[in-house]
């Protein structure tokens, strides 16, 4: 696995830098510029590296601090994140980038992420996740039951976001649960499969064939749910996604030639849809929560 390193800087002149750091406007969505003396060595899709982040530091603590914190000087810290790229799976970078500010915003514990630029590297663009395995092991895979159980709000919130992204690959391994912490600490991530799919150039395809399915296949939380007592607030969170945030995180990968202008507004068309269409759609797939007896939200 590559690592990447970025050169030390006076502190001061990092806490300067932060605020332009990540930009929240237009085609550049959350988009984090490196200059050219980072140094990248990527032998896979998939790369593991150590970065300056300084809008991640509310999750990362105070890892590897490198300056001092006042009331009006933030503390810099060096982070670990993940990076993908989409020289293999197309769709990879924005289905990630599209559905981690999704879930984000709707308050799902999703790790914090950016796209990241690298000048005269191929390819240029990255998604980057915060890396909240502190651990050197792997990361195990989630008990299923103790989820629905310990964390039965977030179960619910896991599958109808999923639902609203048509997320098929929602597995024991991209989900974490540590319950040595209190209170238990839920972690939702990889999403390089939702949305447009992972078939190269049928996402349009792939969203026209998802229609008002589920969309989410054997989901392994799906059995977990036994009652739709949490339904009604992840719908209308579900229905209160801004149409503005839809449009932004949709374009933001265009001008960097990830997905076509077509491609995005199928998507936000496709997303716009389905968060109108929520409770509709789960009333007509009401059969696939077979582990609910009896519904009192969605007769």
């Amino acid at each position: 696995m590559g690592t990447a390193t970025v050169p030390r800087r006076p502190a001061a002149r990092l806490a300067r830098r932060a605020p332009t750091l990540m930009k929240s406007s237009g085609a550049h969505f959350g988009l984090i510029y490196f200059t050219n003396a980072m140094r990248i060595d990527i032998p896979s899709v998939f790369v593991k590296l150590r970065a300056f982040m300084a809008t991640m530091l509310t999750k990362a603590g105070t890892v590897g601090a490198v300056g001092a914190s006042t009331a009006t000087q933030p503390k810099i810290a060096k982070v670990e994140a993940f990076f993908k790229d989409s020289t293999v799976l197309k769709y990879c970078v924005p289905n990630e980038h599209i559905c981690t500010e999704i879930g984000r915003f709707l308050g799902l514990p999703v790790p914090p992420s950016a796209l990241v630029y690298k000048a005269g590297h191929n390819p240029e663009h990255f998604f980057a996740s915060l890396n909240f395995n502190l651990s050197p092991s792997a990361l195990p895979p989630i008990d299923t039951a103790r989820c629905g159980t310990t964390m039965a709000f977030e179960t619910v919130g896991i599958v109808l976001f999923d639902v609203l992204i048509a997320n098929e690959d929602r597995h024991r391994f991209n989900l974490s649960l540590d319950v040595s912490r209190n209170p238990p600490q839920l972690t939702v991530f990889d999403h390089s499969h939702a949305l447009f799919g992972h078939q190269n150039g049928l996402g349009i395809a792939r969203l026209v064939g998802v229609g008002d399915k589920l969309g989410i296949g054997t989901h392994c939380l799906l059995r977990e749910i036994n009652t739709d007592a949490f339904f009604g607030e992840w719908i209308s969170r579900i229905r209160g996604l801004p149409n503005y945030l839809i449009d932004a995180i949709c374009d933001a990968t265009v001008p960097l030639g990830m997905i076509t202008a077509g491609e995005a507004a199928a998507a936000k068309d496709f997303l716009k849809h389905r968060k109108g269409e929520i409770e509709r759609i789960i009333r007509m797939n009401k059969a696939e929560f077979s582990a609910i007896s009896h519904w009192s939200l969605l007769l």
